[in-house]
């Protein structure tokens, strides 16, 4: 019976090493699925309206704007967004020559963007529901800035795969610096 005793120990011991490298090769296949579904999606592929809020604290005073901009890829390059309005009200003359101004600037955001983060290097655990959250510890380069200035090397951001219908995708992103891209 005792002989028995370390062929069991082995076997468990050798179970669990097969479990780990089974969920590490299931994240990774994870991983490149969500990478091929975002490398699929084009940024020209929906049109959409969305609401940009600020809030600027200076010198104890604190300004807040509200703009609301459209996106439509069906139109020229140049004409893609629009400035609807400027809180609450129609843009000035001003407004909007600078917001074409930068436009050329301006990203559009969606889930293709994903597809420069999940080709990069990612740590994964499971969170309380038992979704996959792959850490990304750095950003590729560009893909974060504030004020023009590229911080990605010093940005981190957490997704957090769910499924649906047998297929996954990232229901949420998580970074310090979302409100900033």
């Amino acid at each position: 019976m005792n002989i028995n005793h370390p062929l069991a120990i082995i076997a468990v011991l050798s179970l669990g090493s097969v479990s780990t490298v089974l969920a590490q090769q299931n994240q990774d296949e994870l991983k490149q699925c969500v990478l091929a579904q975002a490398q699929s999606v084009s940024p020209d592929a929906f049109a959409f309206t969305r609401t940009v809020r600020n809030e600027q604290t200076s010198n104890g005073k604190t300004e807040k704007h509200v703009n609301i901009e459209k996106f439509d890829p069906t139109k020229p390059a140049d004409a893609r967004w629009t400035l609807v309005s400027v809180d609450g009200a129609p843009p000035s003359a001003d407004a909007l020559k600078t917001f074409r101004t930068d436009s050329a600037k301006r990203r559009v955001p969606g889930y293709y963007r994903l597809a420069g983060y999940f080709g990069t290097p990612a740590t994964a655990s499971s969170d309380s529901r038992g979704r996959t959250v792959f850490h990304f510890a750095a950003l590729p380069k560009d893909t974060a800035k504030v004020m023009d200035t590229d911080v990605s090397q010093n940005a981190t951001a957490d997704a957090t795969v769910a499924e649906a219908n047998g297929v996954p995708f990232v229901e949420q992103w998580a970074s310090p610096l979302s409100r900033c891209e």
